[in-house]
């Protein structure tokens, strides 16, 4: 691709390690036989460590302060690349902490059942449009009568109401691959900065 730039972001500090986290699922279940009266959001915050809470919360405000202001809302679909024009814009309903799309999603099967997990891109730009973010993120789908059906539960940093998704292959929370995990811990697209008129911004 021209005018793109892959950037190596690590996630660590926000997501340590994945691998134990699919050794919850147990744990999760056993916190939802006990507490059928939870809410999806009171599920999905009380399965999470502590100490991820308290990094989720220290990193987004980290990123206020930095000025970080890539947006859905900034998103010009014709200036994406063609092929990122086929991603969709699906409506957040909030009720999992930002920056924890993967945990949201796979707890969410596992209060909803019927839910799947696909993994793909959010797409963010800067205030001219221009400059355009595309950052790794999960989503639910779910499929009745053959209809494909999206839901986000992941919180935005900037309160949006949607998000734009970039689709991938479907994604099978059993297939604990290092690939499925190097996909949560690097790979953030950037492109279009050459163009931008906003650079005194960061882009994601």
């Amino acid at each position: 691709m021209t005018n793109q730039e892959v950037f190596i972001v690590s996630f660590e500090d926000i997501i340590k390690d994945i691998n134990p986290f699919f050794s919850m699922k147990a744990e999760a279940i056993e916190l939802l036989n006990k507490n059928k009266s939870l809410s999806h959001q009171q599920f999905l915050t009380k399965v999470l460590p502590v100490e991820l809470k308290k990094i989720v919360i220290q990193y987004a405000l980290e990123r206020k302060s930095q000025n970080i202001i890539t947006t859905t809302d900034n998103v010009i679909l014709k200036k994406l690349q063609k092929n990122h024009r086929k991603c969709i814009r699906i409506d957040i309903t909030p009720v999992g902490l930002q920056n924890c799309c993967f945990q949201n999603s796979y707890l969410s099967c596992i209060y909803h059942e019927g839910l799947e997990i696909e993994k793909g891109y959010q797409i963010t730009a800067c205030p001219c449009g221009n400059a355009v973010c595309l950052e790794p993120h999960f989503v639910n789908v779910s499929y009745v009568d053959g209809k494909k059906t999206y839901y986000d539960f992941t919180r935005d940093y900037n309160n949006e109401k949607s998000r734009y998704f970039l689709s991938m292959e479907h994604y099978d929370p059993l297939d604990n691959t290092p690939d499925g995990i190097q996909f949560v811990q690097t790979d953030v697209i950037i492109y279009g900065k050459g163009r931008c008129k906003c650079r005194h911004i960061q882009w994601c």
